[in-house]
């Protein structure tokens, strides 16, 4: 998602990037990857399932092939719902079969 994100910023400069990535290794590598594409993104430790932030934090949640390894999607998408402001948008990507979370969510 870095080379998309990158055009976003460049296109809304006071645009702030946060990110959470489980595991360690791949928490280094997304670090390294976000700077080769100058992005400065806040990546912290975390799970889907329990989002270290705030209630209402973001105006914009994205998701891109996330929930394949979410071990609880319910959860997760609660979590989402918890710390996207009320006017604000999850916007996702996926290849996980309609159905695998059996939740349903209607945006504030």
């Amino acid at each position: 998602m870095f080379p998309y994100l990158r055009t976003a910023v460049q296109r809304g400069p006071a645009l702030h990037l946060h990110a959470i990535e489980p595991d360690p290794h791949r928490r280094r590598q997304a670090k390294r990857t976000a700077s080769t594409h100058g992005l400065d993104v806040h990546l912290r430790s975390g799970r889907a399932e329990s989002l270290p932030y705030a209630d209402d934090t973001f105006d914009v949640i994205i998701a891109s092939a996330v929930f394949c390894t979410v071990q609880d999607p319910s959860r997760a998408l609660t979590e989402v719902h918890r710390v996207v402001k009320p006017d604000g948008e999850f916007r996702f990507l996926e290849h996980v079969r309609s159905g695998v979370c059996g939740a349903t969510f209607r945006m504030r």
